[in-house]
């Protein structure tokens, strides 16, 4: 991850994860029609203040929610 303002690199505080990825939807095989059925809700954790690294779940849309420092 990057941040496009130099004066903010970090999050300050925790920081919310929400991750829509492979483990909340199934394929559903239609040939041409092929689509994601949503089968879960997104799922959402907090991580700690001071959290320096974040590992993104392959095939996810991921939103990352805090406050910068």
């Amino acid at each position: 991850m990057a941040f496009d303002n130099p004066s903010h690199q970090s999050f300050a505080g925790p920081i919310e994860m929400i991750t829509f990825g492979n483990e909340q939807y199934v394929w559903k095989s239609e040939g041409p029609n092929g689509h994601p059925d949503p089968n879960e809700s997104p799922m959402t954790k907090t991580l700690p203040a001071g959290t320096h690294a974040i590992t993104l779940p392959k095939a996810s849309v991921t939103v990352l929610r805090g406050n910068g420092a």
